[in-house]
């Protein structure tokens, strides 16, 4: 083992406890292993137990100077590495602050990753991604007039949810085509792609519209203008004749809304095959002089006469009316964990309303088969009658 001797050795100073050399470009190189069992204090002094270094003086480590640690003469410090690739081995890694009395990233082997804001921890990985602390979630401020959050996958199904436009717009992206958009004037519109400023477009989609004056409307198909104060639009795309909406029950088609150049047909099944124990109606008459039709206004608009009758009274076609009687609407309803009365099941009713009617509806095109059998038993009547009066005129 080689060692230096202090009195030995221009440039040396110290004692047989420390050694200080002096060089003329401040750098010494050692052929071997330097070993230090005290305080080293070099290149430009300090006090530290430990060795110290001045400003911008680097150490290095590795044959090629790949990894390198200093200070600037500012705020930094830096740990750099050449290579490419830098490892921090260990089962628990913090960094915190300069105080070492608040973390800002954890890391625990087997357990995850966490990330801090001001102490508190805001998310950490789990087996199947990310997790957020109740309360906490993804939230970003962007400096330019738009702002985006996007997923990406190898195979170019993406997402991207967007924030910004002339509208202030939320805007949902999948394969880099907008799918849904979500305006602030409380517009929202799936498939379609609206102008910045506008509202409806030419392309096929599915639009929720609130207007100005705090109306509401649905476009379900194309709409070039606003329509606002319409409730609901059907728009079949292509100027094409047929069917615009389908009602069903069960997977099974019970009704339709179609359209033509210039009316619109509204359908209920009535196919023979669906049918059965079909027998004529021969009392028709009887039963329709059971109705009593009325002139009357409804309450909320009393300067406007009309015709038809009280759902309660229509007996003679009871599947003409929906409800019943006096009913009032339903308060409270059975849950899960209820005592369930016999007969009762979940989501019936518990209690009713003191003060809302659950008001009786009619079909009154469901008038239509007794109208018809009534007034052919009249006809008959009519033509029987006749042909004596022609048989007493003749004789």
């Amino acid at each position: 083992m080689s060692t230096i001797k202090t009195a030995a050795l221009r440039g040396l100073t110290g004692s047989a406890d420390s050694i200080q050399l002096h060089t003329s470009d401040q750098s010494v190189t050692f052929p071997g292993n330097v070993t230090c069992s005290g305080t080293a204090t070099g290149f430009g002094g300090g006090g530290a137990s430990g060795t110290d270094y001045n400003d911008g003086v680097k150490t290095r480590w590795g044959t090629g100077n790949d990894l390198e640690i200093y200070h600037t003469g500012g705020d930094y410090s830096y740990i750099k590495d050449n290579s490419g690739r830098a490892h921090v081995r260990s089962d628990r890694v913090y960094i915190q602050n300069n105080a070492g009395d608040e973390n800002m990233i954890y890391a625990e082997a087997d357990n995850g990753v966490y990330l801090y804001h001001n102490g508190t921890a805001q998310c950490n990985t789990i087996t199947s991604g990310l997790d957020f602390p109740t309360g906490k979630g993804i939230a970003w401020t962007a400096n330019s007039s738009t702002g985006y959050i996007k997923a990406n996958t190898a195979s170019g199904h993406d997402m991207e949810f967007n924030v910004g436009g002339n509208l202030n717009q939320y805007r949902f992206k999948f394969g880099g085509t907008e799918k849904m958009r979500w305006h602030s004037n409380s517009t929202m519109c799936w498939g379609g792609t609206p102008s910045e400023g506008g509202v409806y477009d030419t392309t096929p989609g599915i639009w929720w519209h609130g207007a100005a004056d705090g109306s509401r409307d649905v476009v379900i198909g194309t709409q070039t203008i606003s329509a606002p104060g319409l409730a609901l639009i059907l728009n079949r795309s292509n100027d094409s004749t047929g069917i615009v909406a389908v009602f069903r029950k069960e997977g099974s088609s019970k009704g339709s809304i179609s359209i033509d150049a210039s009316s619109t047909t509204y359908s209920t099944s009535s196919d023979y095959r669906l049918k059965e124990n079909a027998v004529a109606i021969s009392d028709g008459i009887t039963r329709l002089k059971t109705l009593k039709p009325y002139k009357f206004n409804f309450k909320v608009t009393p300067s406007i006469k009309v015709d038809g009758f009280f759902a309660h009274e229509v007996t003679a076609v009871p599947e003409a009316i929906t409800g019943t009687k006096d009913a009032m609407k339903g308060e409270t309803f059975y849950e899960e964990g209820d005592t369930l009365p016999s007969g009762k099941k979940v989501g019936d009713v518990k209690t009713y309303s003191s003060s809302e009617i659950d008001p009786q509806q009619i079909d009154q095109s469901k008038l239509v088969p007794l109208l018809t059998a009534a007034l052919q038993e009249a006809i008959a009547k009519i033509e029987t009658l006749e042909t004596k009066v022609a048989a007493l005129e003749a004789g």
